[in-house]
């Protein structure tokens, strides 16, 4: 457990780090971006660990620290500019809430769902037929055998679909050598797409009212909950497609090359 909340650490430090030196000056593009680099660290330190045949805690520390110290002293020279995380005055929060008494309810509700959500990640281990079918069982292979080498299975799921939301279980698995939290990667898919469609729906212009109303709404849709803690990919690939289309927008609104970057990797 020391060595997992040492990679958390250094997971977060070269990705916020990262992100920071990208320029974001808004809150919602600066948490969608800091997951996304994330997640790509843990599926780039996976795939080349896995050329050695070298999946395991060990190796997985030493990337990161890498990685970790790299962007530090990148951002050390360059000194960003971190975005501005300041809130509206109380009378403005005020007078939103007094005006607007649904949000409030609907993010109550939210709360409550990610809060059960956590609950039922540590306490119910997965059992959904996919789960068992293809999403746990190969990354069960791809520890056992230390690399995201081919295996003979009986179903063609394991071996011909993508696998990258499964290498992120199975860099979990890897350190806990449990699946105790193998259902975080949708919950956190889950609030970075709560994120993502509010600043999707900035992004194209709606008010204030309507983001925050299409964001907390889209977090109450059944499926969307159910499989919030699931150990199925459907809300990881959901994230991916949402910030494609926030900083393809941006991208082509700014006529800005680095935010085509992460389009190009959420489209990948």
């Amino acid at each position: 457990m020391v060595k997992f909340g040492i990679a958390v650490l250094l997971v977060g430090l070269g990705s916020c780090g990262l992100t920071s030196l990208c320029g974001f000056r808004r809150w919602p593009s600066f948490i969608i971006a800091c997951l996304i680099l994330s997640y790509a660290q843990l599926v780039l330190a996976t795939e080349i660990l896995s050329a050695w045949g070298a999946i395991q805690p060990g190796g997985f520390l030493v990337f990161h620290a890498v990685v970790a110290a790299a962007v530090i002293a990148w951002v050390w020279a360059k000194r960003p500019v971190w975005p501005a995380f300041s809130l509206p005055s109380r009378e403005s929060r005020l007078f939103f809430v007094s005006e607007h008494k649904l949000l409030l309810f609907l993010a109550a509700a939210v709360f409550l769902v990610a809060v059960i959500g956590v609950g039922l990640v540590l306490s119910v281990p997965p059992n959904t037929n996919d789960s068992m079918g293809y999403h746990l069982s190969r990354a069960g292979y791809w520890l056992q055998q230390g690399s995201l080498s081919h295996y003979n299975a009986p179903n063609l799921r394991q071996i011909v679909f993508p696998p990258n939301a499964e290498i992120v279980v199975l860099w979990l698995i890897t350190f806990l050598r449990s699946d105790l939290l193998a259902g975080f990667v949708q919950w956190v898919a889950y609030l970075g797409l709560l994120v993502g469609v509010y600043a999707l729906a900035r992004q194209l212009e709606f008010s204030l009212f309507q983001a925050v109303f299409a964001g907390l709404t889209w977090a109450l849709l059944p499926i969307v909950v159910l499989e919030s803690t699931s150990t199925q990919n459907d809300l990881v690939v959901s994230f991916c497609v949402v910030a494609c289309l926030y900083f393809f927008i941006q991208g082509v609104g700014r006529a800005n090359m680095p935010l085509f970057c992460f389009v190009g990797q959420q489209w990948g």
